[in-house]
Parts: C-alpha cells; structure tokens; sequence
C-alpha cells in the first residue's frame, strides 16, 4: 500500500511538470524509475498534460521515452485532442509524426479537428496522410510487443534462476541431513559400544555429529 502511494505521488509530480513543460524534471522522474505510462485516476498520461500544457521539447521527449501517443485520458480525449483543443498548432506535427491518429474521438464525438478554433491548424488535420499514421501506430504496438515479450523473458529467466538457487540450497540441505543422519549413527553404535558415550572413540562421533549440524545450518 505504501508502495502504491508514493507511485501514486511521483505519478502526480511527473504529470504537473509534463504539464508545465519542465523538461528535466520530466527525465529526472522518468530515470528514477517513473513508468512513462503512469497516469492518473481517469487515464490521464504525461504525454497528454504535455500535449495540453503546450512544451514541444516535454512532448518529444516523452514520445522518445515510448510513451503511448493515443492514450485516452478523462473524457476519452487524446493527447492530440488537447492540444487541438488548447491551440497548440507548434505541437500538432511533433504529435502525428509520433504517431498520435487524429480520427480518434472523444466521448462526446468529437475528434481533434471538431475542437480547434484556428484554420491553420485545422488544415494541418485535414491535410495530415492517415496512413503514415498507420504505419506509426503499427511501429508502436509492434515495439510494445517487443518490450512485453522482452520483459516475459526477463521474469522468466529470474525465476529460473531462483529455483537453481533453491535447488542447490535443497542439494545442500539433503547433504547435510545425510551426514548429520550418519555422524548420529555413528555415535549411536559408539554409545552402544562402549557405555554412555565414555568409550574411547565416541569424541570423534560428537565432533563429526557437530559439524554436520554446523554444515545444515549453512544449507538452510
């Protein structure tokens, strides 16, 4: 819970300085090890508080960092919707070049070109090639795979590493009980011998009965 808190704290930090295009703050979080895809209670992502506060050096940067161009955050509303929306036309190129789809609506039917009050960047919509967009958002859910079947391989291969280590802490363990098993033995047939354990010899089985106790410790 006090993991998910202070996730919850530096996702919120991450998505004001997006939003006030504070570009170092932006990476300083994001090296810290702020998921770029971290987002609020209603979706909301840093590439859309970036898109709507107006920082095209924040927006690059976070689409450098794979962040998902078409997230849908309160409203179902795009990154490139808000900054249509706000009259960013500087941001509309940096967003579909990075893959941002301008045919995406809102939930009230709205696309970014519905919502924005200047021509030119009107134009710029309209005039934008859909299929290059396409293409982008095909190079982005194919890295996405990628990175998911990357990080699969990664867990995997941690877990076989933990069972090794379990294994061998078990090898050791067996080993260990198996001595102890043989040192008490050994003592019993001494104690059977010669009495009580005062016989000459049965040192040698307390001391072997105690180191291979010594050694099952260490396996555990």
């Amino acid at each position: 819970r006090a993991k998910a808190k202070r996730l919850a704290e530096l996702t919120q930090k991450l998505l004001v300085a997006a939003f006030d295009g504070e570009v170092a703050e932006i990476g300083k979080l994001l090296d810290a090890g702020v998921p770029v895809a971290a987002h609020d209670a209603n979706g909301t992502t840093a590439l859309s508080e970036a898109a709507s506060g107006g920082c095209a050096e924040a927006v690059q940067l976070l689409l450098e960092r794979r962040s998902d161009p078409n997230s849908r955050g309160e409203f179902q509303r795009t990154p490139l919707w808000r900054s249509a929306y706000a009259g960013h036309e500087d941001l509309i190129s940096v967003l579909l070049e990075g893959g941002c789809d301008p045919r995406l609506y809102d939930d009230q039917g709205q696309a970014p070109v519905d919502v924005s009050s200047k021509d030119s960047l009107q134009e710029m919509l309209r005039s934008w090639d859909v299929a290059r967009t396409d293409e982008l958002v095909e190079e982005y859910q194919s890295w996405l795979e990628d990175s998911r079947l990357s990080e699969d391989f990664r867990l995997k291969a941690a877990m076989r590493s933990v069972e090794e280590e379990l294994e061998q802490a078990q090898a050791a363990n067996d080993a260990a009980q198996a001595a102890l098993a043989r040192a008490r033995a050994a003592m019993r047939n001494r104690e059977k011998e010669h009495g009580l354990g005062l016989a000459a010899g049965s040192e040698d089985a307390r001391t072997a009965c105690a180191s291979a106790d010594a050694e099952l410790q260490k396996a555990r």
